[in-house]
């Protein structure tokens, strides 16, 4: 399941800038499946930092993960065509959608709808008793 859909995306750029950043044949529509695979790209960013401390992918979407595959889609669809001249608020957004991300995969910030990876935290060991190389007896002399 996506994080953000393609309803999301087209509430936050106008349809004749969509038009622009996905209309690779000249039909002068948007071209769903662009966006689906720059929602793709941000939704898989999302999981690479937040797999250090949630079960990812979210089965129940947290509204910052909705917000910020959002961002990272419409930076995606961007980067498709205007590399050069990046609106501003686009490069902004991103690098903030990046830091909170990373602010999350430190576990600064906690997502509260999330379910928290309790694996991530425990330390196994593979040594037993029987593996001791020295006895008590060897180290009280």
């Amino acid at each position: 399941m996506a994080y953000s859909t393609i309803s999301d995306i087209k509430g936050q750029v106008a349809e004749s800038e969509l038009t622009v950043l996905t209309d690779d044949s000249g039909t002068g529509i948007p071209v769903d499946s662009r966006i689906t695979e720059a929602i793709s790209r941000a939704d898989a960013m999302i999981d690479y930092y937040c797999q250090a401390k949630y079960n990812v992918p979210f089965t129940t979407i947290p509204d910052v993960i909705k917000w910020l595959s959002v961002d990272l889609a419409v930076h995606f669809l961007y980067l498709r065509r205007r590399t050069d001249d990046m609106p501003e608020p686009i490069v902004i957004q991103r690098s903030m959608a990046i830091a909170k991300l990373k602010r999350i995969q430190s576990g600064e910030v906690k997502i509260s709808d999330a379910v928290y990876s309790s694996d991530m935290n425990l330390i196994s060991v593979n040594k037993t008793d029987t593996d001791r190389l020295f006895t008590n007896e060897y180290l009280d002399r």
